[in-house]
């Protein structure tokens, strides 16, 4: 590199010895990044979940039959669907089978208020929306929305394993939730249906049926904070996306035998391109946490080969500041990204002392 170079792009002074410095980019879609991994790594464990394992085969199995229901339901390419989801194996699979559909995502808080909930729905002029069942409450009044097609309900249960989905509805019943009514809803406006009973009604979408997209169509909508005013959708493309996560890639030399612990929740984006697409297009494994637990998270780095993470720095802050985490020894940790917020020098010092984790700072928008 040249010092004429890294005068008028002063910013490859801070890039990591062999990084490149320019990229080219695949030309293609998400769902075709997708497409590509799942039948790459067919057999891989694609996604970890409370002790349910999920393989790539799996996952576009069922992404494929939620696709079917879409299009039986009459969504068309370039309508919205609201997700108002956690860290949940339910996320990427409509994720992905909305794509499949040449549909466009618009992720929603779980923590929104029924207010900022509804406002997301009607603003994109979303046809569908998909949601947690404890989330009830929170989109319920989405049903008075004109245009809208149905709602899907996802049980948590829907993905843990036996004997945990057996009791995790019994245990529901105490939690003081308002749980949606399936079928017609109550004044008879719209239908409510449960995600499992639609994945065992509909035959995976057959590739030739799936909708021609290019890398300049809108794939995401995701909505700012609203910290200066009215919250505002951004619109993001296949092309944005892919590219995001080339970069991602390249910068730490992610490839399928690393394993990604996914806490940042993949509603943001920063959680969907470097927690779920990161690591599904590359044919990873990918660990799902609804919510960040400091002691959790630690467990799973001592115990399960985790090599990638991301996060803020009041997480690491929190890992840091948990007694547990002067007992780690030899993680597998080669990198972590981090964002959001300034990053001290001693704190990535000290995470790396400890952990082997590279802080890797990143900045998008």
């Amino acid at each position: 590199m040249t010092s004429s170079a890294f005068e008028n792009r002063p910013w490859l002074r801070q890039y990591d010895a062999g990084v490149a410095t320019s990229l080219q980019y695949p030309g293609q879609t998400v769902p075709e990044m997708y497409t590509r991994s799942i039948a790459a790594h067919a057999d891989r464990t694609a996604l970890a979940f409370m002790g349910k394992r999920l393989s790539y085969a799996q996952l576009g199995n069922q992404a494929r039959s939620f696709a079917t229901y879409l299009k039986r339901i009459g969504l068309q390419p370039g309508d919205r669907v609201v997700m108002v989801l956690p860290n949940t194996p339910h996320f990427p699979v409509v994720y992905h089978a909305i794509h499949l559909c040449g549909g466009v995502v618009v992720p929603a808080s779980p923590l929104d208020t029924a207010a900022e909930v509804f406002y997301k729905v009607e603003n994109s002029g979303a046809r569908l929306v998909v949601f947690l069942d404890l989330l009830y409450e929170q989109v319920k009044s989405c049903e008075q929305i004109p245009g809208l097609l149905a709602m899907v309900g996802c049980d948590i249960s829907d993905y843990l394993p036996f004997p945990k989905n057996l009791f995790f509805p019994i245990r529901k019943k105490f939690l003081g939730r308002t749980l949606p009514a399936y079928g017609q809803s109550a004044d008879a406006s719209i239908s409510i249906l449960r995600y499992r009973s639609i994945l065992k009604q509909n035959a995976p979408l057959s590739s030739d049926e799936d909708v021609a997209l290019t890398p300049d169509d809108l794939a995401v909508i995701l909505y700012t904070g609203g910290t200066t005013g009215v919250s505002k959708g951004v619109m993001l493309s296949h092309r944005a996306l892919v590219v995001n996560v080339t970069q991602g890639q390249t910068w730490v030399g992610f490839q399928r035998d690393d394993v990604i612990l996914c806490v940042l929740p993949f509603f943001h984006g920063f959680g969907m391109s470097m927690g779920m697409n990161l690591g599904l297009f590359s044919g990873a494994e990918c660990i799902l946490n609804p919510r960040f637990d400091s002691a959790v998270v630690l467990k799973h780095l001592a115990k399960d080969k985790v090599t990638m993470f991301a996060g803020v720095p009041t997480m690491y802050i929190a890992l840091m500041s948990h007694p547990d985490f002067a007992k780690l020894r030899g993680t597998a940790l080669r990198g972590c990204f981090v964002g959001a917020a300034p990053v001290p020098e001693t704190l990535k010092q000290k995470f790396y002392e400890r952990t082997g984790g590279i802080l890797i700072e990143g900045y998008g928008l």
